[in-house]
């Protein structure tokens, strides 16, 4: 097992996927009914709602074009939408094993005493991972991910003989 509690970290593939228009917040359904692709004045647009820069008082509840919504991010420098937490739990590695009979089978002599051979599973299982579209344990810059891969699960099969 393996797990982390809190930290978090920035997603560059986020933010340029959702800059882009590849992911799926940049062509979702408002809570209209409509894409937020779709031209606000026919019920499309990200709803948006908080208070206004100009005096930080003023309620805002608007709808603002995917277009302009999704850009904002780059010209404003706003990276909140884009940090997530690193908490999670992962089953690292599993290994089942069986000492096989070789006495009973009558293989043993003086050079062989023994075997045994197990199944060995490699990142098997995300438990829980706060973070929605990435795994959390992969982050390998101190910061957060930039083009992150996938991580990579691994099965195998161990032969041990013993002499």
């Amino acid at each position: 097992m393996d797990y982390q509690n809190g930290g978090k970290f920035y997603s560059c593939s986020e933010y340029w996927g959702n800059y882009s228009g590849v992911l799926a917040p940049t062509a979702a359904t408002n809570d209209r009914g409509f894409n937020v692709r779709d031209p606000v004045d026919n019920g499309g647009g990200v709803h948006v709602t908080g208070v206004s820069y100009v005096d930080n008082k003023t309620p805002v509840d608007m709808y603002v074009d995917a277009y302009t919504y999704f850009h904002q991010f780059r010209s404003t420098r706003i990276a909140e939408p884009y940090i997530h937490n690193l908490s999670y739990i992962k089953l690292r590695e599993v290994s089942v094993g069986y000492n096989l009979p070789v006495k009973k089978w009558g293989f043993t002599n003086k050079y062989m005493q023994g075997a045994s051979i197990a199944l060995i599973a490699r990142n098997p299982w995300l438990i829980y991972s706060a973070a929605k579209n990435f795994d959390p344990s992969e982050i390998s810059l101190v910061y957060g991910e930039e083009g992150q891969l996938p991580p990579t699960r691994s099965l195998g099969i161990n032969l041990s003989v013993t002499f």
